[in-house]
């Protein structure tokens, strides 16, 4: 599924038609916002080179969240095995979104922790050039643990092909909001944090692509 801000790509020659995303495909437009439900790669595949300003997007994670109480009534449909998700989900995926990501354009990348190294690795590798420190998403007073020092964030790559355009405003790595109360997606992230991402890369009437829509937080975002 994706997001956008005004048309998935832009207007195409007759000759092009067949390279635009099916119809059938689309389950929800009002007025810039597209969504459609379907394998990511089929939708990507069809997207015009270089024709995304901006991509802002939570993938899988590749962590067991067995016993993880966000979870529950969801562990049947994630495929979040991190020897899948790292070597059969992403690759493909992230070599279809450089593709259609433009020269100046930035992307923002959920992740987790626990597979940085591993995570910016195959970042790399696709060809993209990440930002050398992550970005952190604070998810303010969260309580503390005994056992443990609680994690109380989660880090967001942020970067582009190369030399990308300017922010819109000077920012520090640090984003403090709270996590989001009656979910409608166990990892669902807040529409402030995103809002933010989206202000920062993109202006009004730029293409912002979330191959991983979830919620479809990232388009309420947009629409905001």
């Amino acid at each position: 599924a994706s997001g956008k801000v005004q048309q998935l790509s832009p207007p195409v020659t007759q000759e092009q038609d067949e390279t635009e995303p099916k119809q059938q495909d689309m389950v929800f437009k009002s007025g810039p916002i597209t969504l459609y439900n379907a394998d990511c790669l089929s939708i990507l595949s069809q997207l015009q080179t270089d024709s995304v300003d901006c991509i802002l997007t939570d993938p899988p994670y590749g962590v067991d969240f067995e016993g993880n109480s966000d979870f529950t009534g969801w562990l049947n449909t994630f495929k979040d095995d991190h020897e899948f998700v790292f070597n059969k989900l992403l690759p493909p995926i992230l070599s279809e979104l450089f593709r259609v990501l433009k020269s100046d354009g930035h992307f923002y990348f959920f992740y987790s922790m626990i597979h940085h190294q591993r995570f910016c690795d195959l970042i790399k590798a696709t060809g993209f050039k990440p930002q050398y420190v992550p970005l952190i998403w604070n998810k303010g007073s969260m309580g503390g643990l005994k056992e443990r020092y609680r994690m109380d964030y989660e880090p967001v790559l942020f970067g582009g092909k190369g030399n990308g355009r300017r922010l819109t405003q000077p920012a520090s790595t640090t984003y403090t909001c709270q996590n989001p109360s009656n979910k409608l997606h166990p990892a669902e992230k807040p529409i402030e944090l995103l809002s933010y991402y989206i202000s920062q890369s993109t202006i009004e009437g730029e293409i912002v692509l979330d191959p991983f829509s979830g919620s479809s937080s990232t388009l309420v975002a947009c629409k905001k």
